[in-house]
């Protein structure tokens, strides 16, 4: 039996046989597992005689049948000494009318309650206090302004230079799909 098959045929009822079973199927299952482990070239023999030397034994209960048919007797007169119940008994009271006649409704002699004082001293909480921060507008910054000398540096490339580039490589990249159209023979 493995470990992970426990509760394949688990037992819903409180058998103390089918769980006693289980138990020692599962113990003797682990001590072959361990004896195997550790004496890799046992006989059945000797794993059959570590089982034995290492087996458990549960204590045997015996049942005292005169208390469980004392109490048995016990349950069955409970319901001796409690009163016939009439098929034509009348219903119960209700009451009716603007305020219930409840004894939660009453006014009883409860003394009015006095508001708790607030702690003063050392060990209080502060009271919230509300600030509220004055905000002005930011000043413009006037005199020399700093700048990055990325900003300052002029731009290296022309314009006439960058369009010749971009020519070029329009003419390379032109040559190269002709190319390709061919090798695939795409006409275009």
């Amino acid at each position: 039996m493995r470990v992970a098959n426990i509760a394949d045929d688990s037992t819903l009822g409180l058998d103390l046989e089918k769980i006693r079973g289980k138990i020692l199927a599962l113990y003797n299952a682990l001590l072959t597992q361990a004896y195997k482990a550790e004496n890799p070239t046992a006989t059945p023999e000797e794993i059959q005689a570590f089982l034995e030397e290492n087996a458990l034994d549960f204590p045997e209960v015996e049942e005292d049948s005169e208390e469980i048919d004392a109490l048995l007797e016990m349950i069955d007169n409970l319901g001796d000494d409690l009163d016939p119940v009439d098929k034509d008994g009348k219903s119960p009271d209700v009451e009716q009318g603007k305020e219930p006649k409840s004894k939660s409704h009453e006014k009883g002699d409860t003394p009015d309650t006095q508001p708790v004082p607030i702690q003063t001293g050392m060990l209080n909480t502060p009271a919230d206090q509300r600030v509220k921060k004055r905000t002005r507008k930011q000043e413009d910054p006037t005199g020399t302004q700093k700048h990055s000398k990325t900003h300052e540096r002029q731009n290296i490339l022309k314009k006439e230079t960058i369009h010749a580039i971009l020519d070029k490589e329009r003419q390379r990249l032109l040559r190269l799909v002709e190319a390709r159209n061919k090798e695939m023979g795409v006409i275009v």
